[in-house]
């Protein structure tokens, strides 16, 4: 499910929904959100939404924002 807001073309999507979007796991959303990378709006307990171009502006800060935490993992190990 997304929702689309006609104003300024604001696309919010539920995790499933983003995940496809992106060509990633549903887990890697999870993560990216537990990890602060990405914003998101939290509605009631169990409703996610993901404002589209908020998170391709956070990702764009990543070259490749799955290798984060194979670099985080070869810091501590030093």
């Amino acid at each position: 499910m997304h929702v689309e807001l006609n104003q300024n073309r604001q696309i919010f999507l539920q995790t499933p929904d983003l995940a496809e979007r992106l060509g990633v796991s549903i887990r890697t959303i999870e993560r990216w959100r537990y990890e602060g990378l990405i914003p998101f709006k939290k509605i009631g307990r169990r409703v996610v939404l993901h404002q589209l171009d908020e998170v391709l502006k956070a990702l764009k800060v990543f070259d490749n924002p799955t290798h984060i935490r194979t670099v985080d993992i070869q810091q501590e190990a030093k």
